[in-house]
């Protein structure tokens, strides 16, 4: 399991540590480059490994559509997966999938384990991506109840695509009302509104947060 410069750069830059921090998490991880379409989780699964990505872009795919191809988040290069699961020690209902191709440090959860018991840093790490998914998950549940549609959706398409850099999410109009809590005939004209007013682009079943 050893590391390069390359790979040694991408995780102080992407994740914000120190170079001996780096090089601790790659001497105890395997470092996989993955393609587009790649699966880097399967659903229903028990975490075995924390996946920090170095390269790339997977994205969540939701479980409850059988062959509906369309994903509710985005992890971009930074993120970090499994960190939650692995100390819940729970069950995960969701695949993720290689959207792009990438560079991924599989870090196995029993070294997880032993950097959460010896390394300060490493907590602060692991603490700042449970804090973001936390504030996310808390985002999500106050949008569902709020009675704007409009509001509603821009604020669960903030929370959705929070892990992406790209400030985007690939989800059919039926899915994207469903997660949103409103009925499938009010999502296109809640869409064009929001477009029309400069918040969201709308291509190809990929929906753009814009600046604002």
């Amino acid at each position: 399991m050893s590391s390069n410069k390359a790979e040694v750069s991408l995780l102080v830059e992407e994740f914000n540590l120190s170079i001996d921090l780096a090089k601790d998490i790659l001497s105890r991880s395997i470092v996989k480059k993955v393609k587009k379409g790649n699966f880097a989780r399967f659903s229903g699964r028990i975490p075995e490994h924390i996946i920090f990505v170095l390269k790339g872009e997977l994205a969540m795919e939701a479980p409850f559509h059988e062959g509906v191809d369309y994903h509710y988040a985005v992890f971009s290069s930074g993120s970090i997966i499994n960190d939650g699961a692995s100390i819940n020690n729970s069950f995960k209902t969701e695949s993720i999938l290689c959207t792009t191709s990438g560079v991924l440090a599989i870090l196995p959860v029993d070294h997880f384990y032993t950097l959460l018991d010896s390394s300060i840093e490493f907590n602060r790490v692991i603490l700042k991506s449970l804090a973001k998914k936390s504030q996310i998950a808390g985002l999500s549940f106050h949008f569902r109840i709020e009675k704007d549609h409009k509001k509603k959706v821009l604020g669960m398409l903030r929370a959705a695509t929070s892990f992406n850099g790209k400030n985007s999410i690939k989800m059919s109009i039926k899915n994207l009302a469903s997660m949103c809590y409103i009925s499938r005939n009010a999502m296109p004209k809640v869409l064009k509104e929001l477009e029309q007013e400069g918040h969201i682009k709308v291509e190809n079943k990929v929906v753009h947060l814009l600046k604002e």
